[in-house]
Parts: C-alpha cells; structure tokens; sequence
C-alpha cells in the first residue's frame, strides 16, 4: 500500500514514516505542503492520506474538502495537535477515515492504517466484482446484438436495422461467409474450434488493411460484416487477395477443406441479406475450384439475382430514391475502387447492359415494352461511348428515372388520388393527420383510400407518415444543434417519451447516439 505524508514540518514526517516501517509500510512518500501533495496525488495516486490539520496556504482540511469536491475517495487520516470538536466535526462532515491527535500512539496510528488498508483492499475487491461484472454483461449484450444481426443477415426479416451496425466505423459493407464442409468428419466441437480460429486470423488480417468487421458463427459456417472507407479501399481485387490469403493460412493450420464465399459491396445496411446470399452462391463457385472465379471480382458479385430483384421491387414500387440508392451500390465497385472498368467478362458496360436489360424486363412486365427508350441496340451503344463510371452512374439513373415515369403513367388512371395524397401528407407531416383527412384529399373513402395506400407503398398510412417524420428527425439532428425535443416537436411529435421511442424502434438508436454517431460523417 502506498502512503502520502503531509506536513509542514520534517521532523513530523520523519517520526511518522518511522511508525509506519515499524508496521511494515514501507511504500511512503512525503509532502511538505497541500500544493506538493496534491502533484503527488495526481501523479503518484496514493492509496492512504496522513495529512496534519496546521499547515501553511493549504492546511489539512482544506485539503482533504478540495480532494472530496474532486471525486476523490482515497482514504484520509487527519492530524491535529488541538483537541477541537470544530475540527472533529468537519473531518467528520468530510469523510476523513480517522482523526487522531499528536503526539501520535504508535500502537493507535497503525491499527487505524490497519483499518484504512482493509478498507482500501475490500474497495478493490468491490470495484474488481464491478468490472468483471460490467465486462460480463457488455458481452453478454454483444452476444445478443450480432444474433440480432446475424438473424437479420441469414433470414431477411427487417424490423430494424441492429444497433450493432453502428458500431462499424464506416458506411460500405460487405458479407463474407467460410464454411467447413459438413462432409468433413470432424465433431461439432472440433467445427467450433476451426471457426474460432478462421475469425481470429480473419480478423487480423483485416485489421492490418483497415477494414473492421463483425463476426459470427453458428453451425459449420462463419459470417464476416466488414466496413471498410472507400477513400483507403484500393480495388476489388484487393479484398479478394486478402481473403484467399486467410483461407490459405486457415488451411494449413487448421483444416484443408475451409472454403469461403464473398457478397457484393453496400452502402445499404438493409441489403446485408442479399449480401450474404450472393457470398453463399460465390461459395458454391468457390467448392468447384477457385479458377472459376474470373477477373478481380465475379460479375455475379457486383449484380447478382438478389440486387435484381430489389432493384424490380423498387422500380415497381415507384420508389426513385430507393432506385438511385440501389443503383449507386451496384455501381459502388467502380466507383470506390481502382478496379479495372474494362475488365474482361467484368466490366462496367458488362454491368451496364444487365441493368438495361432489367429496366425493359419491367417495362415488358408492364406491357410497355421499350416505348420510352427506343431500340435497345442504340442505347447500349450510346452508353459505350462514355468512360467515366460517374458519368456511366449518372446516365444509367437518368434511364431509370424515364422507367419510373413511364411506370407511374400507367399507373396513374387508377392511383391519381393517391398521389395527391402523398403531396397532401409530405405537405402536413408536421402537423396532427388522419386517415380520413387524406381520403378525402383523394376522394375516397377510408376504407378504399386505405387499401390503395397499402398496395402503393408496402406499408400503412401510419407507418409511412412515421417513417416520413423519423426520417425528417435525422436529417435535423445531423444539420442543426437542437435538442432533441425540440425536434420531436418540428416534426409532430409532442410527447418527448413516445418520440424517443419511435426513434429508437426505427432507428435502432435514441435521438442523441445517432447524432453522435453519424454528426462526422457529413
């Protein structure tokens, strides 16, 4: 235990240290005044305090009420040669260990140490208890967020985007998943091990190329969520190298049948499913033999069947924004990276003509046919003649966008109401709404207006107004400094509680982390 002397006068401290080593406490250091020791309080952080009640500038109990305003618990013996109930009572009021007059009773002085060091080892015990509980729960609390995640990943059910997401540092993802084959006969704990393995040599792999990831596993199969920045991120066939460096390490030291697949990249967390599907087919790839997997990064990587169908989903859903979103991550690997643009069965025109190809294939589905874009042949050639991908991205939305017209045309005999209603909502938000106001807006009836409304958008006339006032929130909390009830208030909410809570239910985050958590990366 470590001891702090403090008094003026060195003959004092002199006698004090002397009953202290008599006691075996030889780990003492000394002060002359209340300004040297509290240099050494922050320095050296003593376990016990000795200090005398008469002291120049800074006597003992100013000492000892300045430590205690500072959150300093450490225990404290005061000294005084007066007998004063004034100076018993203040010692008290300040929680001081014990006060003892000089001279000091070496026998009296060192059962009151005694006591202070029981005390000093059962605060230690406690705090040790504390952490270890703390540490227990925090991984406890992990362990249930990434099975949140990964439920999401493997199932596809969305209700909310798990709060572990945002402990990833950046906004591009990547599902990646290694197996051990189930034909491989090896008992379950023994697939437990290698897994365990796989994730500790992946992980540090990726750490040391600046990508973060989560990890987990269940049965015989590993799933990677890796973020990585796109500024550092240098080609598509760098994170290929990087896990066929891995999966050749787990091979030699841990089993030679360990196999992985890779998803295609996003920037939207929601699409972390279809992700982790394409990794499963890439896995499929990957069993007949890694030379199947031409160029940088497989063509079915970057537009695979499941983009596919969120990209028809979104087009028949007459959702632009979602339409551009998704068109930017299929894009994202020429974009982000220095991958070849004009690499050979994977190229951005390769990619390019798949993505027309879906836009007649819904057009055609809508008995359009090519009407808003004329002969196939010609457009694809007027693509080819750019070369830059942002120009490339820029031109492909504008196509999509025509799509989106030419959809909501033929929609709009039969859904015209709707759409003033939309206007007629997106208006008024901020202000109290109901069903049968929008209805009539419309010219429907409620139950009709309802009906029509749920078809459009996927989702009820209530949840697509919170949705449209959580979304509204962010962008408030993210470009202003208003408090958050301030801004449940701008956008309709007046009870702060049931804002919070729709926030979080949605968000996955209350109000102020995600203003944390999102504020640096405007």
């Amino acid at each position: 235990m470590k001891i702090l002397i403090v008094d003026d006068e060195q003959a004092a401290r002199f006698g004090l240290r002397k009953i202290l080593r008599s006691g075996g406490y030889e780990n003492v250091i000394e002060a002359s005044d209340g300004a040297e020791a509290m240099r050494l309080i922050r320095d050296d952080d003593p376990d016990l305090i000795i200090a005398d009640i008469r002291m120049p500038e800074i006597d003992g109990a100013q000492l000892l009420r300045l430590l205690r305003s500072r959150g300093c618990d450490t225990p404290y013996i005061l000294l005084s040669g007066y007998e004063l109930f004034e100076i018993a009572r203040e010692a008290l009021r300040l929680n001081a260990f014990a006060y003892l007059l000089k001279p000091v009773d070496n026998h009296e002085m060192l059962r009151v140490v005694k006591n202070a060091e029981t005390d000093v080892l059962n605060r230690r015990r406690q705090a040790d208890l504390a952490n270890e509980y703390t540490r227990l729960r925090q991984l406890e609390e992990s362990k249930q967020r990434r099975k949140m995640l990964m439920d999401m990943i493997q199932t596809g059910k969305v209700g909310q985007v798990p709060e572990v997401l945002y402990d990833l540092p950046y906004e591009v993802f990547l599902a990646v998943v290694f197996m051990v084959p189930e034909i491989t006969p090896l008992r379950c704990d023994d697939v437990e091990m290698i897994l365990y393995g796989v994730e500790n040599i992946a992980l540090e792999k990726l750490s040391e190329n600046g990508i973060a990831a989560l990890a987990s596993s269940s049965r015989n199969e590993l799933i990677l969520i890796c973020s990585f920045n796109k500024e550092r991120f240098s080609g598509m066939g760098m994170l290929r190298n990087i896990f066929d460096d891995v999966v050749k390490n787990c091979q030699l030291l841990l089993n030679p049948d360990i196999q992985y697949g890779m998803g295609f990249i996003t920037t939207d967390k929601l699409s972390l499913h279809a992700s982790y599907v394409t990794a499963g087919r890439d896995l499929k790839i990957y069993a007949r033999g890694p030379a199947n997997r031409h160029g940088n990064y497989c063509l079915e990587n970057i537009y695979p069947n499941e983009q596919k169908k969120l990209l028809i989903r979104d087009l028949n859903n007459l959702d632009e924004s979602s339409v551009i979103s998704r068109l930017t991550d299929i894009y994202a690997p020429y974009r982000f990276t220095t991958m070849d643009i004009f690499e050979s069965g994977c190229s951005i025109y390769d990619i390019s003509l798949r993505v027309l190809l879906t836009l007649y294939t819904v057009l055609s589905d809508q008995r359009l046919g090519d009407i808003p874009f004329g002969n196939e042949y010609a457009l694809f050639r007027e693509m080819t003649k750019l070369d830059d991908p942002e120009d490339i991205l820029i031109w492909i939305i504008d196509k999509a966008k025509v799509c989106l017209a030419a959809l909501f045309n033929k929609a709009k005999p039969e859904t015209d109401g709707i759409y003033k209603a939309f206007q007629y909502i997106n208006d008024n938000y901020k202000n109290i709404l109901t069903l049968e106001s929008a209805a009539s807006v419309a010219f429907l009836s409620p139950t009709h207006f309802s009906r029509l409304f749920k078809e459009q958008t996927g989702e009820s006339f209530i949840q697509y107004i919170t949705r449209r006032r959580i979304a509204e929130a962010k962008v408030l909390l993210l470009e202003t400094s208003d408090t958050a009830s301030t801004i449940g208030n701008i956008v309709g909410y007046h009870d702060i509680k049931h804002f919070y809570k729709i926030f979080k239910s949605i968000s996955g985050c209350t109000p102020s982390e995600y203003r944390k958590k999102f504020r640096n990366l405007l």
